[in-house]
This record gives structure tokens, C-alpha cells and sequence, in this order.
């Protein structure tokens, strides 16, 4: 009962380590991303870092800065958003998740060393060691949890940007308190409240 009465007195800054762990990685919804870790295309992308992508969805003036005012800005609300939301027990801002998640010689503070430790069990985990390249960022295919592709399911790699625009705005309006816990970790999810 004791361990409860700790879980809920911490509830929000779970549930923004939650969010944190969902958008981590967001730098990798970018074709940018893709056309670095393919065979053809690696040394031309070399110096794009997805843990920098709110950077360059908000700024002019980087090769791979948004050309979109309209993700310019959504980028740079959520980027304002997340610096002002800390996460007072893990010692942090959520924007030290996405900033420093891959920074392990000097992690920032306790949530971003938290959040090393996650992300290279998971990722780990997740591909199995993989270290495949594909040959080009267009033989890029959906795939499952369990890394099955789907060759009839090419990636549409334009339409990255969009659904960055998405998650910006599904963050801004829960920051903002326009939408509940339960939508923006569950979408369109049909009353599944038993997971959350």
C-alpha cells in the first residue's frame, strides 16, 4: 500500500517520464533519419542527430530545417513546452529527454541518465542487436513490433513531416490541458481505459 500511496503522489511526473519515453526517439520520424542509415546515402546525412529535430523543425537554417511555417511553429511551441515542464524528482526537463538521450559520457542529470539506461535496453531488445542497413531510405517497410516487414507497405517518406505535426500538436494541446491522458497516449484506441 505504501509503494501506491508513492506511485500517486508522483503521478504527474510519471506520467511526464511516460510521455518522454513515447517521444524520445521523434527525430526518427524523418526521412532525413532513414536516408542516414541507408548503405547509399549515410555519408551525405552524417550530421543529422534525430535527438536535435526540434531544432530543425523550428529553425531556417540547417540543411535539414522544416520548410513548412506551419511545422516551424508547432516545433517551436512544443520546444518551449517541454522546456518548461520538469520533471522535479528525476531532476529535469522533459526537453533534456529528446536533447541528451544519447549523450552518455555527461548525463545532464538523473533523468536523462534514466532514460540512457532505457532506451539502450529497449532499443537493444527491440531489434536484436540488428545492425542491417538498408540499401536505400526508399526499401524502407513498415513492420511490426517483432521487426517483420511488410514489403507491400513502403514507407512514404513525405509524409513524415505530417504526422510530426501530429504529435506536435497532441502535445501542445495536453500541455495545455485541451486533452486527456488517455488520448494522447491511446488515440483513436476504443475503450481500452483497463491499460491506463
Amino acid at each position: 500500500m505504501e509503494n501506491l500511496k508513492k506511485l500517486m503522489e508522483h503521478r504527474d511526473a510519471i506520467l511526464l517520464a511516460e510521455i518522454g519515453a513515447l517521444i524520445h526517439d521523434l527525430g526518427k520520424l524523418s526521412e532525413f533519419f532513414l536516408r542516414k542509415q541507408s548503405e547509399q546515402e549515410k555519408d551525405k546525412y552524417i550530421d543529422y542527430h534525430h535527438s536535435k529535430i526540434l531544432d530543425y523543425d523550428g529553425s531556417s537554417g540547417s540543411k535539414y530545417s522544416s520548410k513548412e511555417p506551419r511545422t516551424k511553429k508547432l516545433s517551436n511551441d512544443v520546444n518551449q513546452k517541454l522546456m518548461n515542464e520538469k520533471i522535479d524528482i528525476l531532476n529535469g526537463a522533459l526537453l533534456d529527454i529528446i536533447e541528451e538521450h544519447h549523450n552518455k559520457d555527461s548525463p545532464k542529470n538523473d533523468l536523462v541518465k534514466f532514460t540512457i539506461a532505457s532506451d539502450e535496453f529497449d532499443s537493444e531488445e527491440d531489434r536484436g542487436r540488428a545492425k542491417d542497413e538498408q540499401k536505400t531510405a526508399d526499401d524502407t517497410f513498415k513492420a511490426t513490433a517483432f521487426g517483420i516487414e511488410s514489403k507491400e507497405s513502403t514507407i512514404n517518406l513525405v509524409n513524415f513531416e505530417v504526422e510530426r505535426q501530429k504529435i506536435y500538436e497532441l502535445l501542445i494541446n495536453f500541455f495545455d490541458r485541451k486533452i486527456e491522458r488517455r488520448e494522447l497516449l491511446c488515440g483513436d484506441c476504443q475503450d481500452n481505459t483497463s491499460a491506463l
